[in-house]
């Protein structure tokens, strides 16, 4: 059964929990909600982003006006996977206008029209979403941001690659922006490349996670405020958190170019752990931090 959409392949009545979306090459333009557990599928699913050999499956913006809040693809549902899909901020059916004016902001010479990419629906609880082999670029707010509110679950974020997530705030000094950002969340984080990010990977456990476990393993983050950051509460466990043979660099931010950026008096933080109780169960290892 053939659609011109994704969400009307979700939607469709036929679509049950369980079932797989093949989405084929091509350009779709649209925001997404997958409100069922199910597996989408673009045309190089089950290979890493820089391995991939066929013709892109790709997801941009409706051509509106910029919203720092819009996700090209928000998860409403349990045991959803994203495999193997290009995501990208940008559409150039619609023009640059400027930071006050609405349609887009302009970081490093991509004319974006959206803050998010992959994102959990906020205020509900959806265990067990599987981000994989996807690549995720120009966006202004998270390239990737799964949080649950109220109770821990599980999660695989791995082989993605994550270009541009840019800070653009015009009132604000810095603002605030991350390749990949969870919260409430255990489970893998792993294989990951993120370059061109104001903050690379932030994990936070909000929740009494004794006996989880946390594997952050072999990311390449390149980043200009945090590389990799762990962030828990004095008064619950953490998880069992080992974070190994990751490699984070400064980026080059002097080159960057966009509306609202503030480069003045921004050091990098390679790796940070605050918070976390319970810290005889962080293992750090193997990690490399450069300038």
């Amino acid at each position: 059964k053939g659609f011109i959409r994704i969400q009307y392949a979700i939607i469709d009545a036929a679509t049950q929990n369980g079932h797989e979306i093949q989405m084929s090459a091509g350009i779709y333009t649209e925001n997404i909600t997958v409100n069922k557990e199910v597996t989408l599928k673009g045309n190089n699913a089950g290979l890493a982003p820089w391995n991939w050999i066929n013709s892109p499956t790709i997801v941009n913006p409706p051509n509106t006006a910029f919203s720092y809040a819009n996700a090209l693809i928000t998860i409403a549902a349990h045991n959803v996977s994203i495999d193997g899909i290009s995501f990208d901020g940008t559409n150039s059916n619609n023009p640059h206008i400027g930071p006050d004016g609405v349609s887009s902001r302009t970081i490093n010479g991509k004319v974006v029209h959206t803050g998010l990419g992959v994102v959990t629906v906020g205020g509900d609880v959806f265990n067990a979403p599987k981000i994989i082999n996807n690549k995720l670029e120009n966006f202004t707010n998270r390239a990737i941001e799964i949080y649950s509110i109220g109770s821990k679950r599980s999660m695989e974020i791995s082989n993605n690659q994550i270009d541009n997530v840019v800070a653009i705030n015009t009132t604000s000094a810095e603002g605030i922006a991350y390749g990949i950002s969870t919260s409430g969340f255990s489970g893998e984080m792993k294989n990951n490349r993120v370059t061109r990010a104001s903050t690379g990977i932030d994990m936070q456990f909000p929740f009494n996670f004794a006996n989880d476990n946390v594997n952050a393993l072999n990311n390449t983050v390149e980043a200009y405020k945090t590389g990799m950051a762990f962030r828990g509460a004095t008064t619950i466990t953490a998880p069992i958190i080992t974070v190994a043979d990751n490699n984070i660099a400064i980026a080059n931010y002097n080159t960057w170019t966009g509306d609202g950026l503030n480069k003045n008096g921004i050091n990098l933080t390679g790796m940070y752990f605050v918070s976390l109780a319970g810290d005889n169960n962080i293992t750090a290892s193997n990690n490399n931090l450069s300038n």
